[in-house]
C-alpha cells in the first residue's frame, strides 16, 4: 500500500528536475568547437546554417553558428535527422548547455521560431528562412535560404528558380530573379532564392504596414504548391 505514493512522488521529483525548457523541445546534441566556453546554461540566436553533410544512418551532420550574450557567435557542430528535426536555422531561438569543458553541449530550440518555415508534406521536407529581413522595406532583393530532404526523391531534376515566386499582401506575385549557392544534391539539396526588392515602378516590394509576405513553391515532392508565410512586422535578437 505504501509503494504507489511512493512512486508517485518520485515521479513527480524526476519531471520536477528536468529544465522546463527541454520538457517538449526539440533537442540537438553535439559540440561547440569555437571559441572556448564553460559549462553552463545561457541563450541565444542562430546566425547561419552550413557545411551540412550526409553521415551513417541517413543522418546529417552540421555546423550552427548561434549568436550569444556571453561568448559572441558560437559554431555548435551536431548531427540530427533532418526530416525529424530541421537544422537551426537564422532567427531560431535557443538555449545553449555546455555540459563539459570540452565543448559537449545540448542545444534546445525553443518555440519561438520568427524567421524559418518548414512544410513537411509528401516525401520532400521543405524548409525556408528570411536571410536578410533588415531589407524587407528597403527595396534591396529578399534572400531566402532553402533546405530541401528527402529519402526518396532526386532533388537535383527541380529547378527552383522557376518554381519559386514571392507574393506579398496584396497579391501581387514576384518571379525568383536565381538561385544561387546550390549545395547538395541527390536527397539533400541546399540553396538561396534571391527575389526582386522592388516593383516594375521602383518602389519597395514590401510596405511597412504589410502584414505577411510568402513563399510559393510549386510541384516539389508530387505537392502542387507550397506556402510559406511570414507574419510583419519580424522582431529580431536574441
Amino acid at each position: 500500500m505504501l509503494k504507489k505514493p511512493f512512486f508517485t512522488a518520485l515521479s513527480l521529483l524526476i519531471l520536477f528536475s528536468i529544465p522546463s525548457s527541454l520538457y517538449g523541445a526539440e533537442v540537438f546534441e553535439g559540440v561547440i568547437t569555437a571559441p572556448a566556453v564553460k559549462p553552463g546554461r545561457f541563450k541565444g540566436m542562430g546566425i547561419y546554417d552550413m557545411n551540412c553533410r550526409p553521415v551513417e544512418g541517413g543522418l546529417l551532420n552540421c555546423d550552427g553558428g548561434i549568436r550569444t550574450k556571453e561568448y559572441g557567435l558560437i559554431n555548435f557542430n551536431y548531427t540530427h535527422d533532418m526530416r525529424a528535426l530541421p537544422c537551426i536555422n537564422l532567427g531560431d531561438r535557443v538555449e545553449v548547455e555546455v555540459l563539459d569543458g570540452k565543448g559537449k553541449a545540448r542545444v534546445v530550440r525553443l518555440a519561438s521560431r520568427t524567421l524559418t518555415r518548414y512544410h513537411r508534406e509528401g516525401p520532400v521536407s521543405v524548409s525556408v528562412t528570411l536571410i536578410n529581413p533588415d531589407a524587407l522595406y528597403s527595396g534591396e532583393d529578399l534572400l531566402f535560404q532553402v533546405a530541401m530532404n528527402t529519402h526518396t526523391v532526386d532533388l537535383e531534376q527541380y529547378q527552383m528558380e522557376r518554381l519559386s515566386f514571392l507574393r506579398d499582401a496584396r497579391g501581387r506575385i514576384f518571379k525568383a530573379k536565381a538561385w544561387e549557392s546550390p549545395r547538395g544534391g541527390g536527397h539533400h539539396l541546399f540553396g538561396v532564392l534571391r527575389f526582386p526588392g522592388r516593383d516594375r515602378e521602383g518602389n519597395p516590394v514590401l510596405r511597412k504596414d504589410d502584414p505577411f509576405v510568402e513563399v510559393l513553391i510549386g510541384d516539389v515532392g508530387g505537392i502542387r504548391e507550397r506556402v510559406l508565410k511570414w507574419k510583419l512586422p519580424i522582431e529580431t535578437g536574441i
